[in-house]
This record gives structure tokens, C-alpha cells and sequence, in this order.
């Protein structure tokens, strides 16, 4: 079916990916994408599902583990920016953990420092979606107490560092980030999304090498509780509400 199609797809999720033999079936999904030629001049079919907030963003403006990066286990600083889904419990017990975001949810739960940052609702945003969508929000109310938004919590740890960032307004971030990647300018509608470069993707699926077999077990999804994904919808009585009278629904 994919052979015949004219413009194939093939997209791998996260459930997939995470597995101890997520290599090996990242391997076998671009060999697949390969082979059916879901990625050819002017169409890019092949793609990853991310399920974690912001990653899609990320990826965009190249904030990605850089040639130092290490384990969790090694680190001795461990800072969480909204990260409540990271793997917390690979930390070593001396581990000096700093968490910045909202709602107090696991990463605040064992974190030695908090630093409170403003919700979805209490600042204005750039957002880009797992299909790499750009959206813009506007505050809708100020941060509580010392809560701040997000962007200026780093830049005044920079001042503190001695290492100050170059940014004293949130236009001259966002001057900043369409430099990295244009498309989040939102100036011109139609590059909202940014293009796929099929260059890049042919350069990943060449470079793909298969050292070891998937294992038979099924595959599962990576979301646990449909109505409860994130640290705003887990502090939700409402989607409490919802799980307890539909249950998780994966």
C-alpha cells in the first residue's frame, strides 16, 4: 500500500521510540520510509510524534543535548524548566535539583530550589504543535505573587552568573528566535509551518543502521491517562473528574 501511494507518510510515536529496543525500531520505521519513498523532492512523509510539551519548539530553534551531555545519573545540577515527565528517578541521591514552571507537580515535588514561573494563562507565548504549527498567545492575567514569565527568570540568572543574556524585552526574544528559525515570526501566514527539509531527512535515513531486532513485545502508547498529560490538566478537578468516570481511555 505505501509502495503505490503517492505520497506515503510514515510516522513513529514516542511509545515506540522509548522502548529498550527503541533504536531498533526507529532503524526499522526509516528503512520502511525508505524503501515506500516517503521522502522524495518537495515531499517529507516521515516524522516523529512528540508527546512531551514544547518539543516540537525545541527542535526548531536546535535546543537539543549537546557533545557534554550526560546522564541523569551523573549530573550533579539537574535544571527543570516545566519538565514534570523527565526521568526523575535515574537522579542520584546528591543531585541539586532547580525547578522552574506552575501547578507543583513532580519535578517541584523534589525539587531544593523553585523557581515559580507563569502559567499558559499569565504570559504571552509562542507555541508550536507536534505538527510543527506556529500559534501566539496573549496574557490573560499577571503571574501570582513572585512568579514571573518564564524568559525573564533566565535572563536575570544570567546577570547573576555574570553571563548576561542580551534580552531586555520579550520582542527582542522573539527578534531573536525568527533569526534561528524564521517561521516563528508569524509574519508571512503562509511559512507558519516550517518546511520539511527532504535534504536532512534523506541524510537520516541513509545514515540509518539497524544493529538489533525489535523484540515481539506489543507495542503500547506512551500516554497513560488520556485526560491527564500535563502538569495543568493533572491538577484539574475537572479531568480528575473525567478520569474517574471514564478511566484513562489508552
Amino acid at each position: 500500500v505505501l509502495r503505490d501511494a503517492e505520497k506515503p507518510v510514515v510516522l513513529v510515536g514516542m511509545g515506540a521510540l522509548n522502548r529498550p529496543d527503541g533504536e531498533a525500531i526507529g532503524a526499522l520505521a526509516k528503512q520502511i520510509a525508505k524503501k515506500c519513498g516517503a521522502v522524495k523532492d518537495s515531499w517529507n512523509g516521515f516524522g516523529v510524534l512528540q508527546t512531551s510539551g514544547a518539543a516540537a519548539g525545541a527542535l526548531d530553534i536546535g535546543f537539543v543535548p549537546g557533545p557534554t551531555a550526560k546522564p541523569m545519573s551523573e549530573l550533579r545540577v539537574v535544571y527543570l524548566v516545566g519538565a514534570d515527565d523527565a526521568p526523575l528517578k535515574e537522579m542520584s541521591p546528591g543531585t541539586f535539583v532547580i525547578y522552574q514552571g506552575h501547578h507543583g507537580d513532580a519535578g517541584a515535588s523534589v525539587a531544593d530550589l523553585v523557581l515559580p514561573g507563569a502559567a499558559y494563562t499569565e504570559k504571552s507565548a509562542t507555541y508550536v504543535s507536534t505538527e510543527g504549527r506556529v500559534q501566539r498567545t496573549s496574557r490573560a492575567l499577571g503571574p501570582p505573587g513572585e512568579a514571573r514569565e518564564d524568559w525573564s527568570i533566565v535572563v536575570a540568572l544570567s546577570i547573576l552568573l555574570g553571563q548576561r543574556l542580551p534580552y531586555e524585552s520579550l520582542p527582542a526574544l522573539r527578534d531573536r528566535m525568527a533569526d534561528i528559525a524564521p517561521h516563528l515570526a508569524l509574519l508571512q501566514p503562509e511559512v507558519a509551518v516550517q518546511p520539511a527539509s527532504t535534504e536532512m531527512a534523506t541524510l537520516a535515513l541513509d545514515a540509518a543502521t539497524q544493529t538489533a531486532k525489535p523484540s515481539s513485545a506489543p507495542l503500547v502508547s506512551a500516554v497513560t491517562n488520556f485526560y491527564m498529560t500535563d502538569a495543568v490538566s493533572r491538577a484539574s478537578t475537572t479531568m480528575a473528574k473525567c478520569t474517574q468516570v471514564f478511566g484513562t481511555r489508552v
